[in-house]
């Protein structure tokens, strides 16, 4: 409880392992995405410069997770969670995000350059004359004059400045008497949005779109707090390749697993997962617990006498209708494998069935998680 005095102390003790174990699984060219509150986040970020060095921190994301403020609350009501964003090394380098129609509607084309739209970028540096006086030089100008700025460089060298005239990328107005040229970024050559570190719930979604989703999965509220499916996704375009694997070890709802799936069918990719989660008992209470589904968080524990295969197989429901594998007898409120299969009693002798699904005349709705118990 937050009433214990070493309650901090007991978090980092957790966590500090975990994100050992992270960083080492990590390939060179992989980051870590963890989503923290206000409680933990200034500690999360002392933890993971130690772990993974301070030179590799990339970002502390803000996002969104409501969009209403909770007026019973005594002092500032929360908001936002933080995201923070580590690279395993140098190796690692953000995603560019897909062009909007909005940045694109930036460029226009108002002297018909057969080269397309474009915009135009100053040609003036912010640096001084005594700073930069290699970038110092005489410009000419269409009508004649010849032009210098009087206390900063220009932005290019000479020789740049030289091949912009030669390829017709200064631009000085529509009348060819602007004070200075801007140069000519041309939307054909505009490279992929760069992140930004605010994720408003318009982009990434907020908890009641993801409690939303348990509840058309599930029928219920059987999670709490679960992220939503487009934060997790958010998460691959940034984080991810076509062909990454990617692991989640507080894994909850598995969300990101699904995500996972709906960024594959997106973008034609073939992402892994492997998802990590502890099994906990559920609140006596809870809507999980009187139904019966979902009573623990571990469908299947498959116990093996080598730790390293004590595997257990998560099953959640998906907007997907699959029927019920052949592999899988229904008993009642309760699926558990049988027969001759990598999930059969011969290979795994230990198999204990904990956690029902949800069927309808044959049909399950099923997310396969492999998870690892740790």
């Amino acid at each position: 409880p937050d009433s214990n005095g070493r309650f901090h102390s007991d978090w980092c003790s957790m966590i500090y392992p975990r994100l050992v174990l992270a960083r080492d699984m990590l390939s060179a060219d992989g980051a870590i995405f963890i989503s923290i509150d206000d409680n933990e986040s200034a500690n999360l970020r002392k933890i993971c410069d130690e772990v993974f060095g301070a030179e590799n921190f990339k970002s502390d994301i803000s996002w969104q997770k409501r969009y209403t403020r909770s007026n019973n609350t005594v002092d500032f009501t929360s908001v936002i969670e933080h995201i923070l964003v580590y690279a395993k090394s140098d190796g690692f380098v953000v995603n560019l995000l897909p062009r909007s129609e909005e940045a694109d509607s930036n460029y226009s084309n108002p002297d018909k350059d057969p080269r397309g739209p474009w915009i135009t970028a100053s040609y003036v540096n912010p640096a001084t004359k005594a700073q930069r006086p290699n970038l110092v030089y005489d410009i000419k100008a269409p009508d004649g004059r010849t032009v210098s700025h009087p206390t900063n460089a220009w932005k290019f060298s000479k020789q740049e400045y030289e091949r912009h005239v030669a390829e017709h990328r200064l631009w000085w107005g529509l009348d060819g008497h602007a004070q200075y040229p801007r140069k000519k970024v041309y939307l054909s050559e505009a490279r992929g949005l760069t992140p930004i570190n605010y994720w408003s719930n318009d982009y990434a979604g907020n908890t009641d779109i993801g409690t939303a989703e348990v509840k058309d999965l599930f029928g219920e509220k059987y999670f709490d707090f679960p992220k939503p499916t487009i934060l997790m996704r958010r998460i691959l375009e940034h984080g991810s390749s076509s062909r990454s694997i990617v692991v989640d070890f507080f894994s909850g709802s598995a969300s990101m697993a699904d995500a996972v799936m709906q960024q594959n069918a997106i973008d034609g990719g073939t992402r892994r997962f492997i998802m990590v989660q502890l099994p906990e008992k559920t609140d006596e209470h809870s809507a999980a617990f009187r139904s019966g589904e979902c009573a623990q968080k571990g469908v299947f524990i498959l116990g093996s006498r080598n730790l390293e295969q004590r595997i257990s197989l998560f099953i959640r429901r998906i907007r997907v209708r699959t029927r019920v594998p052949a592999a899988f007898q229904h008993c009642g409120n309760f699926l558990r494998p049988v027969g001759n299969t990598v999930f059969s009693n011969t290979a795994y002798p230990e198999i204990v069935s904990h956690a029902a699904l949800y069927s309808t005349h044959g049909y399950i709705h099923t997310r396969f998680i492999a998870t690892l118990y740790l």
